[in-house]
């Protein structure tokens, strides 16, 4: 989410936001994106499932040795 403007109410100051978009809407919106990885990045987006990215990272993870682990999280 983006800030959009501050407004001051009295004393206090109300903060508006715009509406929280993907990061492939935002790329779309703003007229810049390259055509020719634009469907690419689409059928990326619609195909992609978090879950089962998730299962991945976490299996991934598990295969790791203990040592890479406890350096990673540090």
């Amino acid at each position: 989410m983006k800030l959009v403007c501050e407004e001051t109410v009295g004393s206090r100051v109300r903060k508006v936001y715009d509406r929280p978009t993907t990061p492939l809407a935002r790329v779309l919106a703003s007229g810049v994106p390259n055509p020719a990885t634009t469907p690419a990045l689409v059928a990326l987006c619609t195909t992609a499932s978090p879950l089962t990215l998730k299962r991945r990272i976490d299996r991934r993870l598990a295969a790791m040795p203990a040592a890479l682990r406890r350096i990673q999280s540090a």
